[in-house]
C-alpha cells in the first residue's frame, strides 16, 4: 500500500506526544512491505529531523514558517504534482483534511481523546473535529476508553472503531554521561502540561497533607511552560514553599534521568487518552501513582497505586503510601517493567495496517 499520513502536527510542533506517534509509526509501518509518505514538506518537529533518512522524507526542517506551515503544505498537497501522486489511504493523524488530489482515496482518522468535548465544548476545535470524524471511513482509537467516548459523544459506530495502543521510545534514549538532579532532596514528578483538567491545583493541595512533603520531599515539573501566576497562586494558598517545586524543560536524555531518579510520578490528571508518561515511567523503574480515571487502569492495569484525581485526601494517601513502603515501591516497578514490555511501536504499526486494510476493504 502507498499511505499518505497528513501531520500538520509535524509542521507546529517540534515535540510532544502526537508527533512522536505520527513518526514512530511511520517508520514501524515502513518497515513491512507498505510505503509511508509524510505530508510535511515544511517542517520543524525534531523527531522527524531526526529520522529524515530512515524515512526517506525530502522535507525541509525550517523553524521561521511557524503557524503558516501547515497551509504552505497544503498548498503543495493541492498543487498539480500533489495530485498526480496516487494514495491508496489517506490517513488523518490531527483531524487534517485531504486536499484534491487525495480525497478519493479511503480515510482513516486517529482519535485520541474526547478532552475539548468533556471540558471545552464550545472550542472550534470540536467542529473540525467533528467535520474529520465524518469524513473518515474507519477510526483508531488510542484506548478502549477513548472508544466508548467516541461512541457515546458522536454516535459512532463501534464496528468502525479499532482500538490500537500508543508505545514509548524512552529507554532506548542515550543517557547523559553525568545527570545532574534539578533539586538536592528527592523528588515526585510530574510530566507534563498543568492546565485545568491535568489537575495540578489538587496536587498542590495534598502535598501538605503528605507526611514525605513534611519530611523534605520535593517536587519536579517537568515540561510543559513555565509556571503560570495561577499555579504560583496555588502553591501560594497550599501553604507549599515555592522554593521546593522546580519547573525545567528537559532535553529526552534529562528526562530518561528524571524518571529514573525520580521517588515515584504523579499522573493525577482527571482525564487521559492514553497517557505516555505512565509507560515511560514504567519502563524506566519509576513507581507510579495515577488517577483511577479514564484511559489511566487500562494502560498500567496492576502496575500503579491509584488516588481519586477529585479528592487531595485520596491523592495524599496514595503518595505516602508508595514513599514509605519500599515492598510497594518494587512491587510496581517490577509490574511496571512487565507491563510496559506490552506496549511496542512494531505492534502499533502492525494494528494500524490492520485497520488500513478494513478500510480499502
Amino acid at each position: 500500500m502507498r499511505i499518505d499520513i497528513l501531520s500538520n502536527k509535524l509542521a507546529t510542533d517540534r515535540f510532544g506526544g502526537v508527533a512522536r506517534y505520527i513518526v514512530e509509526l511511520a517508520k514501524a509501518i515502513n518497515k513491512t512491505s507498505n510505503h509511508v509518505r509524510l505530508d510535511a514538506k515544511v517542517f520543524q518537529n525534531e523527531y522527524l529531523r531526526r529520522s529524515c533518512g530512515e524515512l526517506g522524507h525530502n522535507g525541509i526542517f525550517s523553524k521561521k514558517f511557524g503557524r503558516f506551515a501547515p497551509t504552505i503544505n497544503s498548498v503543495l498537497r493541492s498543487s498539480v504534482v500533489g495530485g498526480r501522486l496516487r494514495s491508496d489511504l489517506t490517513h488523518s493523524t490531527f483531524y487534517e483534511r485531504p486536499s484534491v488530489g487525495f480525497r478519493n482515496a479511503p480515510s482513516v482518522l486517529t482519535v485520541y481523546d474526547m478532552i475539548h468535548e468533556v471540558f471545552y465544548p464550545r472550542q472550534r476545535f470540536v467542529a473540525v473535529k467533528r467535520k474529520a470524524f465524518k469524513r473518515a471511513d474507519r477510526m483508531i482509537a488510542i484506548s478502549e476508553h477513548t472508544k466508548c467516548d467516541i461512541v457515546e459523544r458522536w454516535d459512532a459506530d463501534p464496528d468502525t472503531i479499532d482500538v490500537v495502543h500508543l508505545a514509548s521510545s524512552i529507554e532506548d534514549v542515550i543517557r547523559e554521561p553525568t545527570w545532574v538532579s534539578p533539586t538536592p532532596a528527592p523528588y515526585l514528578l510530574w510530566v507534563g502540561s498543568r492546565g485545568f483538567y491535568k489537575n495540578f491545583r489538587r496536587f498542590v493541595q495534598a502535598l501538605p497533607l503528605t507526611s514525605c512533603y513534611q519530611d523534605g520531599v520535593g517536587v519536579v515539573c517537568a515540561g510543559g511552560a513555565g509556571f503560570s501566576s495561577k499555579n504560583l497562586e496555588d502553591l501560594h494558598t497550599s501553604g507549599v514553599d515555592p522554593r521546593r517545586v522546580v519547573h525545567v524543560s528537559p532535553s529526552e536524555a534529562e528526562l530518561a534521568g528524571l524518571y529514573e531518579h525520580a521517588s515515584m510520578l504523579v499522573y493525577a490528571s482527571e482525564y487521559e487518552g492514553f497517557g505516555i508518561p505512565l509507560l515511560e515511567a514504567m519502563q524506566l523503574g519509576c513507581p507510579v501513582v495515577a488517577s483511577d480515571t479514564s484511559s489511566m487502569p487500562e494502560v498500567a492495569e496492576d502496575a500503579a497505586e491509584y488516588c481519586d484525581p477529585l479528592s487531595c485526601d485520596s491523592i495524599a494517601t496514595a503518595i505516602d503510601s508508595v514513599y514509605y513502603d519500599s515492598t510497594k515501591r518494587q512491587f510496581l516497578i517490577d509490574r511496571g517493567r512487565k507491563r510496559a514490555r506490552r506496549f511496542s511501536w512494531k505492534r502499533c504499526g502492525e494494528e494500524t495496517i490492520e485497520t488500513y486494510l478494513k478500510a480499502i476493504g
